[in-house]
């Protein structure tokens, strides 16, 4: 019994992480930081974990 009970906290938690994951990320996209872009601020500031040019 215990052990159903924390796999159901655990995907509710699961769930509640992903959904404010795909807020943020729709955040950063639709409210620019000081209207720049996230592609625009990967080109200012370039580094070896930055993808390619196309993913932004």
């Amino acid at each position: 019994m215990n052990n159903t009970r924390l796999r159901k906290t655990l995907s509710i938690l699961n769930l509640l992480g992903f959904l404010g994951m795909v807020f943020v990320n729709y955040l950063a996209v639709t409210l620019p930081l000081n209207n720049k872009t996230t592609g625009e601020l990967s080109d200012q500031y370039p580094n070896l974990f930055v993808p390619s040019g196309f993913t932004f």
